[in-house]
C-alpha cells in the first residue's frame, strides 16, 4: 500500500493498493473478472473508496470484440453491453434490426436468454459487428490497438460471408 491524494477530498491520507483479482460489475456484465490493472484507493479522511481500471476504454472495446466473436447465443446483458459499445440507443438498434418497437430491444436486454432463432442471432450479430466498425471508424472513438482492429475487420469479412449464407439458406430458393 502507498499513500496517495484522495480524488474526492484532496487529502493526502488516502491509501492505494493493486487488486490481484476484481469482478468488473461496472461493465454491466457479471461474468467479467480482471486479473491485474485495477487499483483501489481508500480515503481515511472522507471515508470514500474508488476503483481505477487501467486503460478502461480500451478494455471495454476488447470485451466487445470478444463478445462479437464468441460462437454462442448472446445473453440480454451482452446485447446491452454491445449496443452501448456501438454507441447506439435502443431506438436506433430497433430501427437497424427493423423491429417495430424500441421496447423489443429493452425486453431482450432484460432477459438472460433472449431466445432468438439461429438466423435472428446471426442477423443481430451482423448489425452489431457493422455498427461497432462504424463507431470505431469515427475520429476519437477507437481505443483499440492495430492488432485488435485487424481482428475485427477480418472477422467482419468472414462473418459477412457467413451471414449471407445463413440468410440464403433461411430464405430458400427464389
Amino acid at each position: 500500500m502507498s499513500l496517495v491524494t484522495c480524488p474526492s477530498c484532496g487529502s493526502e491520507a488516502a491509501s492505494a493498493r493493486e487488486l490481484p483479482k476484481y469482478r468488473y460489475r461496472e461493465s454491466g456484465l457479471d461474468t467479467v473478472w480482471l486479473t491485474g490493472g485495477v487499483t483501489e484507493t481508500a480515503c481515511h479522511s472522507c471515508g470514500k473508496a474508488f476503483v481505477r481500471i487501467w486503460k478502461e476504454p480500451q478494455l471495454l472495446q476488447v470485451i466487445a470484440l470478444g463478445l462479437l466473436m464468441v460462437p454462442r447465443h448472446l445473453t440480454g446483458p451482452e446485447w446491452r453491453f454491445l449496443r452501448r459499445a456501438c454507441g447506439l440507443t435502443q431506438s436506433q438498434l430497433a430501427l437497424l434490426l427493423k423491429y417495430p418497437r424500441r421496447e423489443t430491444i429493452a425486453e431482450r436486454e432484460a432477459k438472460q436468454d433472449p431466445r432468438l432463432s439461429f438466423p435472428e442471432e446471426v442477423g443481430v450479430r451482423w448489425v452489431l459487428v457493422s455498427s461497432f466498425q462504424r463507431y470505431l471508424a469515427r475520429p476519437g472513438n477507437s481505443s483499440l490497438e492495430a492488432s485488435h482492429l485487424e481482428r475485427l475487420w477480418n472477422f467482419a469479412a468472414f462473418f459477412r460471408n457467413f451471414s449471407d449464407t445463413v440468410r440464403s439458406a433461411h430464405e430458400g430458393p427464389r
